[in-house]
């Protein structure tokens, strides 16, 4: 699981592109537990992670994301956003974020 999230870090920053792994999977690889999924952020604009990974997932452009599932682990990429208004715990206001630590204060970890 690790490994696959490295090698898509790999690939992001192979393309000259900052690529982190953060939220829930940093905080539970802390604690010794078992994940399902993992969040990889990236300043990549959207339409650059769907050239990057075409065919290997399912982009949703609105909310700055591409879904890739390998050996039934879900790595959800987003580009660097700001969710500014939320219905029913969704965000329904997004904008680009214009660094990692304006992303990273939407995270809950």
């Amino acid at each position: 699981m690790l490994d696959i999230a490295l090698k898509l870090l790999k690939d992001i920053t192979n393309h000259s592109y900052e690529a982190y792994i953060v939220g829930g999977f940093v905080r539970d690889y802390l604690l010794g537990i078992n994940s399902n999924d993992i969040d990889i952020c990236t300043n990549a604009p959207i339409n650059k992670i769907i050239e990057m990974f075409k065919g290997e997932g399912i982009a949703f452009p609105q909310y700055y994301a591409f879904h890739i599932e390998r050996d039934g682990v879900c790595y959800d990429i987003t580009s660097y956003r700001k969710e500014l208004s939320y219905r029913r715990n969704k965000p329904i206001d997004i904008e680009p974020a214009k660094n990692l630590a304006e992303d990273l204060l939407r995270r809950d970890f």
